[in-house]
């Protein structure tokens, strides 16, 4: 895994990956500092100003982690795993002895991403759920709010991964496996469980099976493993 330092046209090796053991997502905790997940279950941290890379890597699944996310303001880490669960730790001690709260699925979890005021954890998983969970005083709790969705995206799509809205608190996104092809909208600070909205093109050729916020602006990415890029962009807030 490489970083590039663009001010000195520099690139740095970050982790050797072992045979087996790839890299399979990665998350800022702040400009320098990144955290990282692999196929068979570690999470490590890395400081790009130090010389000793990674600075941290400890094994927390048995299985592989598909997504690591970060809250820097409350100090949270989230691993999702092929051993159906979703795990939160404290940033600052981050062992299975120290494990904050652990939430079964009934498959696979693709993804899970806390929110940015980091009350909120946002999965995907292959039970054909989505799911929030919340935390109550500092207290994780394992009452879901659950979406269901159809996640099975086979072996020549990319696997779904929902993503929050940084703009709209509540409000989240994920590919569609419905026709015509679009982008599933929710809004969790609603009753409704169930899709609130879809966004759709005539420029979307396939399924938009991942998909990035632009942090500030109303700007969303979409793309899937056919190599095609569609950027969204809108003169409103994008809720549906």
């Amino acid at each position: 895994m490489l970083s590039r330092v663009f001010s000195h046209q520099e690139f740095i090796t970050i982790r050797e990956d072992a045979e087996g053991d790839g890299s399979t997502d990665f998350n800022f905790i702040e400009p320098r500092v990144l955290a990282y997940c692999t196929s068979r279950g570690y999470v490590g941290v890395v400081d790009t100003r130090d010389k000793k890379h990674p600075s941290w890597e400890n094994q927390l699944h048995d299985k592989k982690i598909g997504s690591v996310s970060v809250c820097s303001k409350t100090n949270t880490l989230v691993t999702a795993s092929n051993d159906c669960t979703v795990a939160v730790f404290d940033l600052r001690k981050v062992n299975r002895k120290s494990t904050l709260a652990s939430f079964s699925h009934g498959r696979a979890v693709s993804n899970g991403v806390i929110s940015e005021n980091g009350q909120s954890i946002l999965t995907t998983s292959y039970d054909d759920t989505l799911r929030i969970y919340s935390t109550v005083k500092g207290n994780w709790k394992d009452k879901p709010r659950v979406y269901k969705h159809d996640n099975n995206t086979g072996r020549w799509i990319t696997k779904f991964k929902a993503e929050w809205y940084p703009q709209e608190p509540g409000v989240f996104v994920c590919g569609s496996m419905k026709r015509p092809h679009g982008l599933d909208v929710f809004d969790a600070s609603t009753t409704e469980h169930s899709i609130a909205g879809k966004l759709m093109s005539e420029y979307l050729s396939a399924i938009p099976a991942r998909h990035a916020f632009h942090p500030e602006m109303d700007v969303l990415a979409t793309g899937n493993a056919s190599g095609r890029l569609c950027i969204w962009t809108t003169s409103r807030k994008l809720a549906p």
